[in-house]
């Protein structure tokens, strides 16, 4: 997929969403990877595939999406 075709909303690509699918998903094995990141990351390659919890970036394309302020309100709730 090319950055022009992902909406992120003004974010950097989120290793650590809580959306990314896990490095061995559609694999044969649990041991076989199949999704590996392609550049590093100050350096690293970045582990995926976390589904514990929301990531800053969840949170922070979350709160542009529906305009919330982070005071609890939010705006634009029906638009997506």
């Amino acid at each position: 997929m090319e950055p022009e075709e992902v909406e992120s909303l003004g974010e950097t690509y989120d290793f650590d969403s809580i959306m990314h699918y896990a490095k061995n998903t559609f694999s044969r094995g649990i041991f076989l990877d199949t999704i590996l990141p392609k550049y590093e990351v100050n350096g690293v390659k970045p582990s995926i595939g976390q589904r514990t919890r929301l990531s800053v970036g969840d949170i922070a394309q979350a709160r542009k999406l529906y305009q919330c302020t982070g005071n609890g309100i939010c705006h634009n709730l029906f638009l997506y």
